[in-house]
């Protein structure tokens, strides 16, 4: 898994740039098909607010944001998301700080302030 924190930060299992518990993660991944979307960040349930294309992506491309459940903190948190009953393949991770008062490196207004990518399913 890849992606990018705040400004375009590259984020992953080992970062100074953590997403923050709170925040919303930007997932992308490909080969899910179709159904009903759920996803676990550090094992815990996580709010999925939007489903669909990705902007900016080759067709195929799904985009699903979560919000980042406040229990999940660490260098290596497993990201995992199910697509109509699929599963998607273990070991992906991203890097998630706790929450703490937002300042000018992150996203204020709960818009997205991370972005990661989970291979094909």
């Amino acid at each position: 898994m890849s992606g990018t924190t705040g400004h375009e930060k590259m984020n992953g299992p080992v970062t100074a740039n953590p997403a923050m518990a709170g925040t919303v993660l930007a997932l992308h991944a490909t080969g899910t098909g179709g159904g009903t979307v759920s996803a676990t960040v550090g094992a815990v349930a996580a709010e999925v607010r939007f489903v669909g294309s990705a902007a900016g992506a080759l067709p195929g491309v799904l985009e699903i944001d979560v919000v980042v459940p406040a229990g999940a903190v660490g260098a290596a948190v497993p990201v995992a998301i199910s697509v109509g009953g699929k599963q998607s393949q273990p070991g992906a991770t991203v890097a998630v700080q706790a929450a703490q008062a937002l300042g000018s490196e992150h996203n204020r207004d709960g818009g997205k302030c991370a972005f990661a990518r989970i291979s094909t399913f």
